[in-house]
Formats: structure tokens, sequence, C-alpha cells
């Protein structure tokens, strides 16, 4: 994905809220399924890493992308933008 996509999609998930939240335990497939249904509707995204998460947002937001076939946008303090263009109703365009 170009630096341009990047910024653009950066600047609309400003105004997005959080939808997804992940705490103590590991992401399970229910975790991913539920993101993948919301990346299909939404196709942007945003997902919280708690205090209490074993994992660091790095690593959480790779485990992310390899899982979903998503792009990471962007990892801010403990927060994930994701973005992966819907199948059947592309809204977002972005250049590749």
């Amino acid at each position: 994905m170009k630096a341009k996509s990047k910024m653009k999609l950066r600047a609309m998930a400003n105004r997005l809220p959080t939808m997804f939240q992940l705490g103590k335990s590991m992401p399970d497939q229910d975790f991913y399924d539920c993101l993948d249904k919301a990346l299909e509707v939404h196709e942007l995204i945003k997902v919280s890493l708690l205090n209490t998460a074993e994992l660091n947002p790095k690593s959480f937001a790779a485990l992310l992308e390899k899982n979903l076939g998503a792009e990471v946008v962007q990892v801010i303090g403990r927060v994930v933008v994701l973005f992966r263009q819907s199948k059947n109703h592309p809204v977002i365009q972005v250049e590749d």
C-alpha cells in the first residue's frame, strides 16, 4: 500500500471509535471471526490492547495482520488500525 493511501486511511481512522479490545487472554478464533466480520462491513477498524494483555502492540498488530489478511495502517500507543477492502461491497478506495 502506498504512503499516500496510508495517510488517507489514518485521517479517516481519527474519527473512528475503538471497536474491539483485547485483554489478558490471547486472541482466539471467536475474536478473529468478530474482527473478520467487522472488516468486511466497515473495512477500517480500530482494535485496542488493554494494559493487562500479554502481547505488546507491535506483535499484536503482526498477529492480526497475519490471521486476518488485513493491512496494519497504524499502531499508535496500544491501538491498532486495520484495513481490508470488502470483497462484496468496497467503499474505501486505495491505491496499492
